[in-house]
This record gives structure tokens, C-alpha cells and sequence, in this order.
């Protein structure tokens, strides 16, 4: 005890930390006494000597001990009173991270080669296509190294690799137990494939790319920005952002918001939980989500919209629209009336704004609610409760049906 408080005390004199740090390891420090304590006992009841010396110098070493520990508090205290900073303490390890840009692969894919298939279970994969018969890879690894120790070994275990044959993969392999790091990709693509994505934990881009595109993504988003051809997505936990596709697209979200803009076919879209926004679609759309509020803008044909627990904004339906709320969730509809529309909602609020030139057949059922139809409104409408209306505006050409258990119909013309 009277040589470790020596040393601490050299510590704090010359305002060092060769000693001092040891402290973090006080429970070692603390058995290591008691053992020093235990081991002299032993000996004295051996060696038959006189224990009082032994303790009253084991007391005045631990007295010495207790006064450079509170030389050391009352210096520390000192010190972060008068904003003075405590100098840094030396990790025993220096885990530094970076990024290693990896040598460009170029591989010249046959004419028999049709479909091109990547899997990067590691990072993110970025596609572009390109009117060349070469597949360009350009990989960046990100790895974690311990005192700047073979840095690029680590890097170059991640590379991609790649097989050609009449479905060419590029498969990024996962690394060993004793491995980590991660690596993202991006491709240059010819056009004319068909193209496969998969990937685990990295986003997904796709731009300017000619050909049918399969992208599956476990946790990350997938983007697609001008795509000739159709598209089928299916994202687990992740944003999915679709922009301008000249074919039909096939989408499926676990978890995340949506954008889906310039659809050239139909779009199917399913959706566990997220918001969705979905506009200019040339033909039908099919859409089934569970949980989220849906704005809908300018579909072309035939719309089916079926929520469990969501809103509905609808706006300028061009075709015939069916709408239907299983669960809790308002329904909107606004536009001129150039189709059959109908609608179902189980406990929320029913709203179509159409233009007074609209003509149209009007029938609304509600079980516990009120209506206010194009020209009339249900008798007693802010007390009674279950009503049918029936009711016309204009040549009444297209029927419009609206029933709800729940909620009440309003139509409102402008």
C-alpha cells in the first residue's frame, strides 16, 4: 500500500497518468490488498510474531494511501471548477475507419448473355446502363483497422466477384468471423438486360437504365429514376422513390413512405405501413395498404384502392374508381366525374368535391351517420342516425355509390 501510494503521488506531482490510470481497475486493486493483508496475516500466525506492529504500519500505509487519494480528488475538482481540461487518456487500441477506392473491373459480356444478376449483402449497389457490351465495376470498401495495420488487405477480401455465363453474377461474398467492413458498388450495366438487385443492408439506384429491373432490398431504400422497361420492387424496411417508368411496375413496401410519379402501364403497389404518393399512372392502378395516408393524382385508367387502416386523397380520376376502407380512415375524391364511382368506408368520413356540372346518379347509405348528397341532405341530418339518399345532378350519367357503418357522406360542389 505504501509503494502504490508513492507512485500515485509521483502521478500527481509531475501531473502524469502512468500510475493514476491503474485506478479504473480498482476492484483488482482492492482483492490485490486484501490478499497482501490475508498473505501477512498467515505469516505472522507462522512466524509466531507480534501482530499490533504489523497492523498499526499497515494503518499508517493506508492512511498515506487515503491522503494521496484525496490530494487527487481535491486537485481534480480544482481543475474542472476553473474549466481547466483533464489531459486525454491513451486508448490501449486506435480503431480508425476508411475508405478504399478498389481497382475498376471491366468485363465484356458475350452476346448470349441475357439477364445480369448482383448481390451485395454488404453495402449499396448504384445501376446505370450503358449502350456498350462491357459490365464496369467500380467498388469503394469501408473498413475498420486496428493501428493502421494492412488497411487494403481488408479492402481487397471485400471485392466483388464476378462469372460470366448466360446470367452473368457479381456477388459480393460476406466476410469471415474475423473480418469486417463494408463495401458499396456502382455499375454500369448494358442495355437490354434483364436486371437483378439484391441487396441486405445498402440502398439501391437505378438510373438511365434500358431493360426489365428486378430490385429487392432487406433494409435500405430503392430509387429509380427513368427506367425503360417494367419494373417489379419489393423493399422490406426501406423508402421507395419511383420516378418516370415507361412500363408497368410491380411494387411492394414492408415499412417506409413511397413516391411513385410517371407510370407508362399499370402499377400495382402493396404496402404494409408508410405514407404513399402516387400521380401520373397511364393505366390502372391496384393498390392494397395496410396502415398510411395515400394521395392519389391523375390515373389514367380503372382505380382499386383497398385500405385496411388509411386515408385516402383522391384527385382527377380519369376511369372508373373503387375505393374501399376495411378499418378506420377517411376517404376524399375530387375531380370531374367521367367514370362510375364507388366507394365503401367502415368508420370514417366519405368527401367528393365535384363541379357543379358534374351528372351524376347519386346513392348514399349510411348506418350511423348523415348525408348531404348534391342537391338535398337527409332528414334530421345532425341527429338521425342511419339513412339511405338517393339523388341527381344534372342528366345524372354516372352513378356514384358511397356507403359507410360508421361515418357520414358529404358531397360538396364547387
Amino acid at each position: 500500500m505504501l509503494a502504490l501510494g508513492l507512485l500515485l503521488l509521483s502521478d500527481i506531482l509531475w501531473q502524469r497518468s502512468y500510475f493514476v490510470s491503474g485506478l479504473n481497475f480498482w476492484p483488482l486493486i482492492i482483492i490485490g490488498l486484501g490478499l497482501e493483508l490475508l498473505w501477512n496475516w498467515l505469516s505472522s500466525r507462522r512466524k509466531q510474531m507480534q501482530e499490533r506492529i504489523r497492523l498499526d504500519g499497515r494503518s499508517l500505509a493506508l492512511l498515506f494511501l487515503v491522503g494521496v487519494f484525496s490530494i487527487n480528488f481535491y486537485l481534480s475538482t480544482t481543475r474542472t471548477a476553473e474549466g481547466e481540461e483533464l489531459p486525454p487518456q491513451k486508448p490501449l487500441l486506435t480503431v480508425t475507419s476508411k475508405d478504399i477506392a478498389l481497382p475498376t473491373q471491366v468485363v465484356t459480356l458475350p452476346k448470349q448473355v441475357r439477364e445480369v444478376v448482383i448481390h451485395n449483402p454488404l453495402g449499396a449497389v448504384e445501376v446505370t446502363g450503358t449502350t456498350e457490351r462491357r459490365l464496369e465495376i467500380d467498388a469503394v470498401a469501408h473498413v475498420s483497422i486496428i493501428d493502421d495495420s494492412a488497411p487494403v488487405v481488408s479492402a481487397v477480401g471485400l471485392m466483388p466477384y464476378t462469372t460470366v455465363e448466360e446470367v452473368t453474377m457479381v456477388e459480393v461474398k460476406p466476410p469471415g468471423d474475423d473480418e469486417s467492413g463494408t463495401i458499396d458498388l456502382k455499375l454500369q450495366v448494358p442495355e437490354g438486360m434483364v436486371l437483378r438487385v439484391r441487396t441486405e443492408s445498402g440502398d439501391v439506384l437505378v438510373s438511365n437504365y434500358r431493360g426489365n429491373a428486378d430490385l429487392i432490398s432487406k433494409t435500405g431504400a430503392v430509387k429509380v429514376n427513368t427506367l425503360n422497361g417494367d419494373l417489379l420492387v419489393n423493399v422490406h424496411n426501406g423508402a421507395l422513390d419511383v420516378r418516370e417508368v415507361y412500363g408497368k411496375a410491380d411494387l411492394q413496401s414492408g415499412q417506409g413512405n413511397m413516391t411513385v410519379n410517371k407510370i407508362g402501364g399499370d402499377l400495382r403497389l402493396r404496402s404494409d405501413a408508410g405514407n404513399a404518393e402516387i400521380g401520373q399512372v397511364a393505366g390502372k392502378l391496384d393498390l392494397y395498404v395496410k396502415l398510411g395516408k395515400i394521395n392519389i393524382n391523375t390515373i389514367g385508367d380503372q382505380i382499386l384502392a383497398v385500405g385496411e387502416s388509411a386515408v385516402f386523397n383522391i384527385q382527377d380520376p380519369l376511369g372508373p374508381l373503387e375505393a374501399t376502407i376495411t378499418g378506420l380512415g377517411d376517404v376524399t375524391v375530387h375531380g370531374e366525374v367521367l367514370a362510375p364511382w364507388t366507394i365503401g368506408a367502415n368508420n370514417g368520413k366519405t368527401t367528393l368535391e365535384m363541379p357543379k356540372t358534374a351528372s351524376v346518379k347519386f346513392l348514399g347509405e349510411t348506418n350511423k351517420g348523415v348525408i348531404k348528397g348534391p342537391t338535398k341532405s337527409s332528414k334530421n341530418a345532425g341527429t338521425k342516425q342511419g339513412t339511405l339518399l338517393t339523388d341527381q345532378l344534372g342528366d345524372g350519367e354516372w352513378p356514384v355509390t358511397v356507403r359507410s357503418y360508421h361515418g357520414s357522406i358529404f358531397v360538396d360542389l364547387y
